[in-house]
């Protein structure tokens, strides 16, 4: 495994990590993913997260297979988010997310 920097963000650097297969994640723990997922998810919704933006990462490297013009990194957000809520629900009065 080899690992480049892409770009930097608010929350800070992102690391990109290529495989010998040609898989590039994006996110190799959960540790790397963005502060304000770490904080407000617990463990579990964390890992489904990562797994589901890993996997869009690489499912829509094409711009053909996005909706509209949203950019590769934002579709996988959108698709990690959507995996996160099939299974959690934010409790509006404690602001915590639950899992269903």
């Amino acid at each position: 495994m080899s690992i480049r920097e892409l770009r930097n963000t608010p929350e800070g650097k992102i690391y990109f990590h290529s495989y010998p297969h040609g898989c590039i994640m994006p996110y190799e723990t959960i540790s790397d993913l963005p502060h304000p997922v770490r904080n407000s998810l617990p463990i579990h919704a964390q890992e489904i997260y990562l797994a589901a933006f890993n996997n869009a990462w690489n499912e829509y490297q094409e711009k053909e297979k996005r909706r509209g013009d949203t950019e590769r990194e934002e579709t996988a957000h959108r698709v990690a988010w959507a995996a996160v809520k099939a299974k959690y629900a934010k409790n509006e009065q404690t602001g915590k997310w639950e899992e269903k």
